[in-house]
């Protein structure tokens, strides 16, 4: 993700990094945690070391599979979850590949959706897919709490109980 580059603006005293700067630390990053692991292992014997450089790596891999070097607007983590906790609930959830949505649409109604990147779904079976297609489930019900309203604005939301099948293009949904 990419992230502020502190004193790189004289005025604001930061910007946001690009994608190719991001691309290319990323890169960096990698190619020395390669070099890095190997020698704590063969030359120091330092396993443990080794396992948290690995793990360092591992979530630079993620962070570029999952997030595609988007903005990440927010100066450290407690910023973000000060400042944005219903983003960051969502980013956890999408960090393990998996998007939910849970809507009340109106009292007594409810929604719930889960998604995956298609991609996820393919490898399963041994597959690929594009980058930002996503496959999803969406159930709903109202819980026989809402009579049968005219169709509009006041009857958004779900009608009945069910559930539908989706395929997206983009963001996840």
């Amino acid at each position: 993700m990419r992230g502020y580059l502190e004193g790189s603006d004289p005025f604001l005293g930061r910007r946001m990094e690009t994608e190719q700067e991001c691309q290319a630390a990323v890169r960096d990053l990698l190619e020395k945690s390669t070099s890095a692991i190997v020698d704590a292992i063969i030359k120091r014997h330092e396993g443990e070391t080794a396992v948290k450089l690995l793990g360092t790596a591992l979530h630079t891999c993620q962070d570029r599979a999952f997030h595609h070097f988007e903005e990440w607007p927010f100066l450290g983590l407690c910023d973000a979850l000060v400042n944005a906790p219903n983003y960051m609930i969502a980013h956890g959830v999408r960090d393990l590949g998996i998007g939910m949505r849970l809507t009340e649409p109106g009292v007594g109604q409810y929604s719930l959706e889960l998604n995956a990147p298609l991609a996820h779904v393919a490898a399963i079976f041994g597959g690929t897919a594009p980058q930002n297609t996503y496959l999803g489930v969406q159930g709903f019900s109202d819980f026989g709490a809402r009579a049968p309203v005219p169709a509009g604005a006041v009857g958004q939301g779900p009608l009945g109980t069910g559930a539908m099948v989706f395929f997206a293009i983009g963001r996840s949904p």
